[in-house]
């Protein structure tokens, strides 16, 4: 280091130097990002850089960093990580949306909370990191981020958004903290803590699933593009809310129980396999675009009520099968035993068999259409048990 006196004063240059490199710094990085000035703390607005890799600072102009604003980093395709200072207590809504290209966000245990779609259609985002600082995660904060897998709610979190979770088609598990006041998972589903509200299923997860008994209410997207082929909804069920089932591409069929009082707008809407939607109770106040764009017949029971034409904008059809035992054909022919089955045109149907009611066994024998109101339905293997017993069932 060199020094020199000049006026009474010592200068040290290479200090000076060094300094101004310093101080040449934060100018730089503050010119990649825009912001606004908000008692005493700085929101970040948006960015202007080019290096997928983005550290945001901790403070600019000396004051602290303390929000991710609306949209700020959104639609950044090339960004892959982004790291967050400790000084940042809120992402605002749809910060990083649609940044595509991101792999790691790392939210730091300052964040209090996590705005509505801050995080949705990340396609490249392979985890979920909440700390337990978060208490409130908003609609659709992690919608469509279609690589994660695991998500831990901690017992932080006391508010989750409707699709907080939605469209993770590589979802297979949603965990709760024990602790947790509000949220509860059981099976890698989550629900509210009284399990009474279904509120999301894993996208992931595909297959068959029945619903526990102790639900009383699916929530809104609680299935959202869920790759299930089957679910059964217990009797206990009154609340289908809207969109429940939306985008549930592989149902085919779907049961409603007596109970359910109440089903929303878009329930079942875009489940292009779903043909048939089976009532066992009296209609529901009918509300518009139930089915929206599903090729649902609607079908209703005998001595139920309130059906008209259409409900939720799709037709409906008296399901009404019944077995006829007026011989003949009823009984034995030629070495078969069968009988004729009459109902209302083309309703589907399927014919089961038990050798025993208290094994609750039943196997499938027949699957069809009543394409003219009547069937003739034999039985081949019937001499192969000591007894058997017949019922028809909706498929």
């Amino acid at each position: 280091m060199r020094a020199w006196k000049a006026n009474g004063s010592v200068k040290l240059v290479t200090q000076l130097i060094g300094m101004l490199v310093l101080l040449s710094l934060p100018v730089t990085v503050r010119a990649q990002f825009s912001f606004i000035t908000n008692n005493g703390a700085i929101t970040i607005t948006g960015y202007s850089g080019t290096n997928p890799v983005v550290v945001i600072p901790s403070s600019i102009s000396g004051l602290p960093v303390t929000s991710i604003g609306y949209g700020a980093f959104s639609r950044h395709f090339s960004l892959t990580s982004v790291t967050t200072p400790n000084s940042v207590t809120n992402i605002g809504g749809e910060a990083f949306r649609l940044c595509t290209g991101l792999t790691s966000a790392n939210i730091p245990d300052s964040v209090t909370s996590i705005g509505p779609s801050a995080f949705s259609n990340c396609y490249g985002l392979t985890s979920a990191n909440i700390p337990d600082s978060v208490t409130s995660i908003g609609p659709s904060a992690f919608f469509s981020c279609s690589s994660v897998t695991n998500i831990l709610i901690p017992n932080s979190v006391t508010s989750i958004g409707v699709n907080g979770f939605a469209n993770l088609s590589s979802l297979t598990n949603i965990a709760v903290d024990a602790s947790n006041p509000v949220y509860s998972s059981v099976n890698g589903v989550l629900f509210d803590k009284s399990l009474a509200t279904l509120l999301q299923f894993p996208g992931g997860l595909v297959g068959s699933y029945t619903i526990p008994r102790s639900v009383t209410s699916i929530g809104s997207g609680a299935f959202y593009n869920s790759g299930l082929t089957n679910v059964t909804i217990p009797e206990g069920v009154s609340n289908i809310v809207a969109d429940a089932f939306d985008y549930s591409h592989g149902l085919t069929s779907v049961t409603i129980p007596k109970s359910v009082t109440s089903i929303g707008s878009m329930a079942f809407s875009y489940c292009f396999s779903l043909t048939a939607i089976f009532f066992q109770g009296n209609a529901p106040p009918d509300t518009s675009y139930i089915f929206y764009d599903s090729p649902t017949t609607v079908y209703y029971l005998p001595e139920t009520t309130a059906w008209g034409a259409t409900f939720g904008g799709n037709p409906t059809a008296l399901w009404n099968p019944t077995f006829q035992t007026t011989a003949p054909p009823f009984g034995v022919q030629n070495n078969q035993f069968g009988f004729n089955i009459i109902g209302t045109t083309n309703i589907p149907i399927e014919v089961e068999a038990t050798p025993d009611l208290k094994s609750g066994t039943w196997i499938q024998l027949h699957n069809c259409t009543l394409t003219n109101g009547s069937i003739y339905f034999s039985d081949p293997q019937w001499t192969n048990y000591a007894s058997r017993l017949y019922r028809i069932r909706s498929p």
